[in-house]
C-alpha cells in the first residue's frame, strides 16, 4: 500500500497591469484541492503468451513449418522453470523450456518446428505456458491459440461484360489460394457503398486450392452511346461461414463501376450458374 498526496492543479488565462498596459497571461498554474491518496496493489504471480506466430504464415499438409510464440511475465515475481508446449489441437507437437528465469514485464520467445500432417483439413494450434517457481509448486498457467493452414478465398478478378445494349454482366472470378479445401461460403453484389442493399447471394461450393468459380449477375444498365450515362459502384464479397477460417479477409472484396442512367433505382438482377474449374 503507498499512501501521497495529490494536489489539484488548473491552468487558466489571466490579465494583469503593466504601467498603462493590460497583459495576456496563459497557463497560468492555479492549485486547488489537496487529498491524501491510497494505492493498494496485490502482489500477484502472472504470464501470458503475447503471440503466436508460425513460418510459413498458411504451410500447406505434409510440409515442415517453425512455430514461435513469445511469452511475458505479466506478474510482480520472478518466474522460474517457464516451459511452454506447443499442441496440435490436443496432440503435443514439441515441449520448449524458457533459458533464463523470467523477471516482471520480461518476455522471452520460443520456437518449435512441426511436421504437419497431410490430410486436408485446417488445424488449431495452441500454446501452454506454465511456470514453477519451486519444485511441487504448480505456478501460473495460460494457454492461447491460432488457427492455421487455412483456405484463402479470394476475389482474383472483376470484369464487366456488355450483353444487350442495356444489360451488362459483373462476373466475379473466386478462387481458393490457401492450403486446405474452403468450407461454406457465401458471394454476396451489393449496390455501393460497401454495405449497400445486397441484390443478390450466392452459394460457394466447396474448393480445393487453386480452384475457383465464376459468380456473375446481370443487371440493367446504359449503353454505351448514351452521353448522360453515370458510373454506380456495385461491390462484390465474399463472406465465409466460419470468418476464422479464412487466412486473409482483406481479399474478401472487391467493386467495379457500371454506367447506369441518371436517377435509376437499385436495378433488376438475375444471376447465372456458376461454372467451377
Amino acid at each position: 500500500m503507498i499512501a501521497y498526496h495529490s494536489i489539484q492543479i488548473h491552468y487558466v488565462t489571466e490579465e494583469t497591469q503593466v504601467g498603462e498596459q493590460t497583459r495576456t497571461l496563459p497557463n497560468v498554474a492555479v492549485y486547488g484541492e489537496t487529498k491524501l491518496r491510497l494505492v493498494q496493489h496485490q502482489l500477484r504471480r502472472s504470464i501470458s503468451v503475447d503471440s503466436i506466430s508460425i513460418d510459413p504464415a498458411n504451410p500447406f499438409p505434409g510440409s515442415q513449418s517453425t512455430i514461435s510464440a513469445i511469452v511475458k511475465n505479466t506478474g510482480d515475481f520472478v518466474e522460474e522453470n517457464v516451459r511452454v508446449s506447443f499442441f496440435d489441437s490436443d496432440s503435443l507437437i514439441e515441449e520448449v523450456s524458457v533459458a533464463d528465469p523470467l523477471i516482471a514485464g520480461a518476455t522471452a520467445m520460443v520456437e518449435a518446428t512441426w511436421e504437419i500432417p497431410l490430410e486436408d483439413q485446417s488445424r488449431r494450434l495452441v500454446v501452454s505456458v506454465q511456470s514453477t517457481a519451486q519444485p511441487g509448486d504448480p505456478g501460473p498457467e495460460v494457454t492461447a491459440e491460432k488457427p492455421v493452414v487455412l483456405p484463402d478465398l479470394a476475389i482474383a478478378s472483376v470484369r464487366v461484360e456488355r450483353v444487350t445494349a442495356e444489360t451488362q454482366m459483373i462476373i466475379a472470378n473466386i478462387i481458393n489460394d490457401g492450403a486446405v479445401t474452403s468450407g461454406d461460403a457465401t458471394v454476396l453484389f451489393r449496390v455501393g457503398p460497401a454495405d449497400g442493399d445486397v441484390i443478390k447471394r450466392i452459394s460457394v461450393p466447396a474448393l480445393f486450392p487453386g480452384a475457383g468459380f465464376d459468380a456473375s449477375c446481370l443487371v440493367t444498365g446504359a449503353p454505351d452511346s448514351d452521353t448522360n450515362a453515370t458510373a454506380r459502384e456495385f461491390y462484390i464479397q465474399i463472406q465465409p461461414a466460419d470468418s476464422t477460417q479464412d487466412f486473409e479477409p482483406a481479399n474478401n472484396i472487391s467493386s467495379v463501376k457500371v454506367l447506369v442512367r441518371p436517377g435509376e433505382a437499385q436495378p433488376p438482377v438475375r444471376v447465372r450458374d456458376w461454372a467451377q474449374y
